[in-house]
Formats: C-alpha cells, sequence, structure tokens
C-alpha cells in the first residue's frame, strides 16, 4: 500500500474516547488548544493510526458525520460556509 492510506478501523473504545473529547468541550472548535491536542493529534493517537493524513481522513470523518452536524456543531466553520455560499450565489461562479 505504498503512498496510499490504510483504511481506519474504529473501536469502540475508540469511539467512547473521542466522544468524551468532544463532550469535554463547548463545541469540537474548542478541541483545538495545542499541538498534542489539535484534534489530527487526538485521532492519530486514539484511532492508533500513526499514518494519519488530515487532508484525507479529515474529509472521511465529515463525510462520515454530515455537512447538517457539522455546521450545527461548528458556528465559526458554519459562518465560513455560508460565505462561501452567499459568493456562489451572487457570483454564479464556484461549483459548491
Amino acid at each position: 500500500m505504498s503512498g496510499m492510506a490504510r483504511p481506519i478501523r474504529q473501536t469502540p473504545r475508540a469511539t467512547n474516547d473521542l466522544q468524551a473529547i468532544r463532550n469535554s468541550v463547548e463545541t469540537p472548535e474548542h478541541i483545538n488548544d495545542g499541538y498534542e491536542t489539535k484534534p489530527s493529534a487526538h485521532l492519530g493517537r486514539l484511532l492508533h493510526v500513526p499514518h494519519y493524513r488530515k487532508t484525507l481522513h479529515g474529509a472521511l470523518a465529515i463525510q462520515s458525520i454530515g455537512i447538517d452536524k457539522l455546521l450545527a456543531e461548528c458556528l465559526h466553520f458554519s459562518g465560513w460556509y455560508n460565505q462561501l455560499i452567499e459568493l456562489k450565489v451572487n457570483c454564479n461562479c464556484l461549483e459548491l
């Protein structure tokens, strides 16, 4: 599998640990408070994925969570996302 990311096998323990991290903060956006506690560090450590790639695995996680839940829980991201949608509507030039 050279150059390719291996699939992540999420265990019940990892799911519980990740949920505990989420429950410990006001919103998912509050998780990122340092190098060792950034979301990708938590994911790589708890999922036992030393080859965790944020650009690949993060997109897969968002796909699994769903954009509606992400927008509801992450207000800063939601504001940014809605600005992009508004740009698309106003200029009719982006494919979103």
